[in-house]
C-alpha cells in the first residue's frame, strides 16, 4: 500500500505540450482500490467464526438423555454432527471464495502498479 501511495500522480508526468497524464492518476487510484478491497476480503476470509452446534456433555447428563436408550443418544449426536459439518463446509466455502477474490485483486493491483511504474519511467521529463 505504501509503495502504491507513493506513485506519482498526474502532475509528475507532463507531455510535450504540457498536458497532464491522467492515466497515472487512474492507475494509482485503481491500484489503491484493488489493494484496499483485497485487504478487506483477506480480513473477512481469515477471521475465525464459531459455527456448528456441538453436543454438550451437560445436555447429555440431563435425565432425558442420560436415561434414554443408546440408539436415541447416538442418533441425536450424529444428527448434530451432520448439521455442524454442513455449517463448517459452508463457512469453508465462503472463506475460500473470499480469499480467492482477494488474491485476484492483489494480482490486478500488481498489474496496474506495474503499468503505472512503466509509464512513469518512460514518460518522466
Amino acid at each position: 500500500m505504501k509503495f502504491a501511495a507513493d506513485l506519482p500522480g498526474g502532475t509528475a508526468l507532463r507531455g510535450t505540450m504540457g498536458l497532464i497524464c491522467y492515466t497515472c492518476i487512474l492507475l494509482k487510484v485503481l491500484t489503491l482500490v484493488f489493494l484496499s478491497i483485497a485487504a478487506l476480503l483477506l480480513c473477512l476470509g481469515l477471521t475465525a467464526k464459531l459455527r456448528g452446534k456441538v453436543v454438550s456433555p451437560k445436555a447429555l447428563m440431563r435425565d432425558e438423555w442420560y436415561f434414554a436408550d443408546k440408539e436415541t443418544c447416538q442418533c441425536y449426536m450424529i444428527n448434530t454432527w451432520i448439521e455442524a459439518e454442513k455449517e463448517y463446509e459452508q463457512v469453508g466455502f465462503e472463506k475460500g471464495r473470499r480469499l480467492n477474490r482477494a488474491v485476484w485483486l492483489i494480482c490486478a493491483a500488481l498489474v496496474t502498479l506495474t503499468i503505472s511504474t512503466v509509464l512513469v519511467t518512460i514518460f518522466r521529463d
